[in-house]
């Protein structure tokens, strides 16, 4: 799975939703007729897309997430430490 989780966020999340839009479309709309093994098998591909597709969103936001809290740590570190050179207050 770490191997299909390339590129920006974005990126990752519409290769998602067309994942899981093509998941929605496929030949479900089969005739009745035919045979019941691949009408039976097109639901668990459905899920499965479904399910890979979660999964690639999740840790495509999780990454977001985890990114943007050590930017703002450093941010916040960075800034107390400068105000501690320039101003000789403690940070905290």
């Amino acid at each position: 799975m770490a191997g299909t989780v390339t590129g920006t966020p974005a990126v990752m999340a519409t290769t998602a939703m067309a994942t899981i839009l093509m998941a929605m479309t496929h030949p479900i709309q089969a005739a009745p007729t035919t045979a019941m093994a691949p009408m039976l098998m097109v639901p668990l591909a459905t899920a499965a897309a479904m399910v890979a597709a979660v999964v690639e969103i999740t840790v495509a936001v999780v990454a977001v997430v985890v990114r943007a809290m050590v930017e703002a740590a450093v941010e916040m570190a960075t800034t107390a430490m400068a105000a501690t050179v320039v101003e000789g207050a403690k940070p905290f």
